[in-house]
């Protein structure tokens, strides 16, 4: 059995695209294992340190401050990781100087805007929205890095479109939980108070800003010299807008739960559901680190109109994630409050959250990399219809439930909602395209051995 399969994994590093993608992904799996470790010391020293309701501050706070970030960015991440891609295989490197340029000259007025508006009106958003006074210092300290975390967070997908996997997966998963556990340590030693972890954190996303950046400027520096080649403001929100507008959906399904406890329940539900989706999240990781690689080259081989590679890139990618991810899901389903109790015993309430919450990365697991496909392939439009239509269901979904059910209800309205658009979505690559995302091996041992059947027959 061995031989077998060290002889089918040979076969498969045979073709390039395959191996690019094995390899690549194993690089970034290794980076993202080492920033979970990290972030999940964090976790633990943040709930131990400050208990449920300082977890349950730093995730809230860290909550507004993405969705601060998602208008900041107008959909340019996703975009610069689709284009620059494209740009760099075909060797159109001035393009790429003149894209990072717009960039910036598009995100930073907007970015300081932002600042300047929740600097202003913490208060107010503390007061009315989250009825906690004790969170206007916090919502002024996150204000504050906005801009720096809008660019860090371009930078990142500029990064992996130029295919500087290591670099990049360096940046999105070692400098932020490195920098904040190193800096919440040490500020723990003489400071107290619940926005200790914030300030760690405001630092990390500055030191890591500031190292994404001044590589991004020592490279396209060496692509000025190259014949211009303009692109217009205009030509880039055409295309990035849409891409916020689903991107902002992610957030929504993924912060709103988040959000919607802490206006209808304790900021100890907070943090207790947020140690439940951070173990139900272990296989988007997963999913993410082969995402880092399949990505451009998605985008690479359909714009080459090479359909036979990419799909079979396409259904190589969907295997490697069911089959990395079920593992994790089966032992979170069978010890699912040893897992919650690594935090503290007043964690193990949230046992039937994280049940709910697994079943939903189930789905997420099996249905493939539907959201990258659409924005690689330039279906961005019809993927936005299909996230808000998700949307829609999750905030009403936590509306209804969670003042009934609390984070058991929340949890259900992201598994409902999570499973929906990863359904949608694959369902609609099928017929589109023509390509499967969804992987089951079960299913399809059983569609192979009639397709067998009916060819000997």
């Amino acid at each position: 059995m061995i031989n077998k399969f060290i002889s089918k994994l040979k076969n498969k590093l045979r073709d390039k695209d395959i191996k690019e993608i094995l390899l690549g992904s194993s690089l970034a799996l290794i980076y993202r294992i080492f920033g979970m470790i990290g972030g999940y010391i964090l976790l633990l020293v943040v709930s131990r340190y400050y208990g449920s309701k300082g977890l349950g501050i730093y995730n809230l706070l860290t909550s507004v401050l993405t969705i601060f970030v998602l208008i900041g960015t107008l959909g340019l991440k996703t975009y610069s990781l689709r284009f620059v891609s494209q740009f760099y295989t075909e060797g159109k490197y001035r393009k790429i100087f003149d894209l990072y340029k717009n960039i910036v000259q598009l995100t930073i007025p907007i970015s300081i805007l932002l600042s300047v508006l929740l600097f202003i009106f913490a208060k107010e958003l503390s007061m009315y929205v989250f009825k906690d006074e004790s969170l206007v210092l916090g919502f002024k300290i996150i204000g504050l890095i906005i801009p720096f975390m809008v660019l860090y967070s371009i930078n990142i997908e500029f990064i992996r479109g130029l295919k500087n996997i290591k670099f990049s997966e360096f940046l999105r998963n070692l400098t932020v939980p490195l920098f904040n556990t190193v800096f919440l340590v040490l500020f723990a030693l003489f400071m107290t108070g619940y926005y200790v972890a914030v300030i760690s954190y405001t630092i990390a996303i500055a030191i890591s800003f500031l190292l994404s950046t001044c590589y991004i400027i020592k490279i396209i520096l060496g692509f000025k010299k190259y014949q211009h080649d303009n692109i217009l403001k205009k030509e880039i929100l055409k295309v990035s807008l849409p891409m916020v507008v689903t991107a902002f959906s992610f957030f929504i399904m993924g912060k709103t739960d988040t959000i919607m406890i802490g206006m209808f329940s304790t900021m100890e539900n907070v943090g207790i559901y947020n140690a439940a989706l951070k173990l139900a999240s272990l296989t988007s990781f997963i999913l993410m680190a082969i995402n880092t690689v399949s990505a451009p080259k998605f985008s690479e081989l359909y714009w080459s109109n090479k359909v036979e590679d990419l799909r079979k890139v396409v259904q190589f990618s969907s295997k490697l994630i069911f089959l990395f991810s079920i593992p994790v899901l089966c032992i979170l389903l069978i010890l699912p409050q040893f897992s919650l109790g690594l935090f503290g015993e007043e964690f193990k309430i949230g046992k039937y959250a994280l049940i709910f919450l697994v079943i939903g990365q189930f789905i997420n697991a099996t249905s493939g990399s539907v959201g990258i496909f659409f924005n690689m392939t330039g279906d961005q439009n019809l993927f936005r219809n299909i996230m808000l239509i998700a949307v829609v269901i999750n905030i009403v979904l936590n509306y209804i439930l969670i003042p009934k059910y609390g984070i058991n209800g929340a949890a259900i309205a992201t598994m409902v909602s999570m499973s929906f658009w990863n359904i949608a979505g694959a369902i609609n690559i099928k017929l589109k395209y023509n390509i499967n995302t969804f992987y089951i091996p079960i299913i399809l041992d059983r569609k192979h051995y009639f397709v067998k059947e009916a060819q000997e027959t």
